[in-house]
């Protein structure tokens, strides 16, 4: 700014007036009116106004800025504690992956050798089945021919009747005969058809072994003995012997055959 030349009469009014207007134009703060110099300006105590709004704005702002710096850290410390979270669960993850990886590749190695011993057992049980089934049927081969050799056996020991036979009766010895008894454990036992035809032997079943084959002589009349040992204990049976009955007396036709035997 260039040097302002100019000279007035301090006791001109007017020229005073001139020169605080000169004065104010190039420095502002200078008032107009050389009467308002001391005296509080209006515009100033509006500026004050403003400049303590100002302050307390800034003021609140520099809270609000203070909250916000607070809020970005605490965000800051949860973005941290967030990316380590989520770092923590992608290890997690990948260990995870990795264990199920693991446990489906196992499983296919156990459902595979769980297969094969399971196919290698049904086979193993399928052999074993076959082999017992053949045995199997070589035993009920074997015991068939075994049963049809004791039919033909029994077929000796007790030959069929003509006409049928009728439920077992029993006989006791009365002198060269037998007769008829409800009694089981008599020593003889016989069938009869309805011609009056039978067929006796002793009382296998109940009939007193110990007694007669040690007294083999009660039954001469009725048996004859094919085999004997010595101290004989028991009675065993050799072909059945025939007669005729009649009216509960059975008349001997033919002696049966025992054998003396020990048990």
């Amino acid at each position: 700014m260039g040097q302002i030349n100019y000279t007035f009469d301090p006791k001109n009014v007017y020229e005073l007036k001139d020169l605080f207007d000169l004065l104010h134009r190039y420095y502002p703060g200078i008032p107009a009116d050389y009467r308002k110099i001391g005296v509080p300006c209006s515009s100033d105590s509006e500026k004050d106004k403003e400049i303590s709004k100002l302050k307390k704005e800034i003021e609140m702002h520099q809270k609000e800025n203070e909250k916000n710096v607070a809020r970005i850290s605490e965000l800051e410390q949860q973005l941290t504690e967030a990316k380590e979270l989520s770092k923590i669960a992608e290890e997690d993850s990948e260990r995870l992956s990795k264990q199920v990886s693991d446990m489906k590749a196992e499983n296919d190695r156990l459902v595979s050798e769980y297969s094969e011993k399971e196919h290698k057992l049904n086979d193993e049980l399928i052999a074993k089945l076959n082999s017992f089934k053949e045995e199997k049927e070589k035993d009920i081969a074997s015991l068939q021919k075994q049963i049809a050799e004791l039919v033909k056996k029994l077929a000796i020991y007790e030959p069929s009747l003509n006409g049928g036979t009728e439920e077992d009766k029993f006989f006791n010895i009365d002198g060269i005969n037998l007769s008829e008894t409800y009694d089981d454990s008599a020593p003889f036992i016989g069938k009869v058809n309805a011609n009056g035809d039978a067929i006796f032997n002793f009382n296998n079943d109940k009939g007193q072994h110990q007694y007669y084959s040690q007294n083999p002589s009660k039954l001469e009349a009725f048996c004859e003995v094919s085999d004997s040992v010595d101290g004989a204990n028991h009675i065993g049976l050799g072909e059945w012997g025939k007669g005729k009955y009649n009216r509960g007396l059975l008349v001997i036709t033919t002696k049966a055959k025992i054998k003396l035997t020990r048990e």
